[in-house]
């Protein structure tokens, strides 16, 4: 019997030192676990405050918002959910759209384009935006909209244009001359 014990003891001995270093190495992944996760929070909230993203069910109801949408936009959060996406977009743009970006992402690809929204106020912003399905089992459930403000350089570029028109205009008067 104490040889039986003395061998339980041993093998209990060695499933312990066994089971320690389980745990060590659990906690050592936790702490990684942890680590990334704090990593990736950080991302996210880099991009929540700097990207306009937006995600929608399959109806293209809007489920969420940035930080960056909002700031942007003027609207709160809770102001937009539920709506439908067209209510922020320019109405004769997205008629013009419509039917390509809908045949895109509802054949499960992605669409990338220019498009103009309206904001609280209903000044125009202009975006490049690319517009993802989401499938979970390959059903699709829904979008994301990534977007980059890129009204200043709409602007610039129709400055750009008027200036020119302005020195051919100038040119040809004096050629008139």
């Amino acid at each position: 019997l104490k040889k039986q014990n003395k061998k339980l003891e041993k093998e209990n001995a060695k499933v312990n030192k066994r089971l320690d270093r389980i745990i060590v190495q659990g906690d050592r992944q936790h702490k990684q676990f942890e680590k990334l996760n704090e990593e990736l929070e950080s991302y996210v909230n880099v991009i929540d405050d700097h990207l306009i993203t937006v995600s929608l069910d399959k109806e293209k109801n809007i489920t969420n918002v940035s930080t960056a949408f909002s700031n942007i936009f003027g609207f709160k959060k809770k102001e937009v959910l539920d709506y439908h996406l067209g209510f922020l977009l320019n109405k004769n743009d997205f008629a013009k759209i419509e039917v390509e970006l809908y045949e895109t992402i509802e054949s499960k690809l992605p669409w990338n384009g220019e498009l103009r929204f309206k904001n609280k106020s209903d000044t125009l912003i202009w975006t490049d935006t690319i517009i993802t399905p989401l499938f979970d089992e390959g059903e699709l459930v829904g979008f994301t909209l990534i977007s980059e403000d890129t009204s200043k350089e709409k602007e610039l570029e129709e400055l750009k244009s008027k200036q020119i028109a302005n020195k051919e205009y100038d040119q040809s008067m004096l050629e008139f001359m």
